[in-house]
């Protein structure tokens, strides 16, 4: 079977929720360059939004942001989407940040700054593979 990388459907999606819009543009640009489908919410109910109308494949979600923060749209994903991958990135995770993050459903943290090569091979490539199914 020919896969083709014109085929959108066959793109793998992320979404990067944060309330810092330079990252986001950086993260989503660079994904998007890989070949991922990428895009970006600024606020927990845009992201919510989103995730239900896009339904990605990997979320990188920011754990302080307006309107809901990432603990609250962790607890809110775990019953109805199961396939969904979350890696927790924060400037503020400390041992117990990370637990509860952890503990609600998150399968991996890094922490801000991160270098977006690192993010990538540490924890995108491991945890989706590659952009294409």
């Amino acid at each position: 079977m020919d896969i083709s990388k014109d085929s959108e459907s066959m793109r793998k999606r992320i979404l990067i929720m944060d309330d810092e819009e330079e990252i986001c543009k950086e993260v989503t640009d660079f994904l998007n360059e890989k070949g991922y489908e990428a895009y970006y919410a600024l606020d927990g109910l845009e992201g919510l939004e989103l995730i239900e109308r896009k339904r990605p494949r990997l979320l990188l979600l920011d754990i302080r942001m307006p309107k809901i923060n990432g603990l609250q749209v962790l607890s809110q994903l775990t019953e109805r989407y199961a396939n969904l991958t979350v890696v927790v990135i924060s400037g503020f995770l400390d041992a117990e940040a990370t637990a509860k993050a952890i503990d609600a459903g998150a399968a991996a943290s890094i922490d801000k700054p991160f270098k977006i090569e690192e993010l990538y091979a540490r924890l995108i490539q491991p945890l989706i593979g590659l952009p294409y199914e």
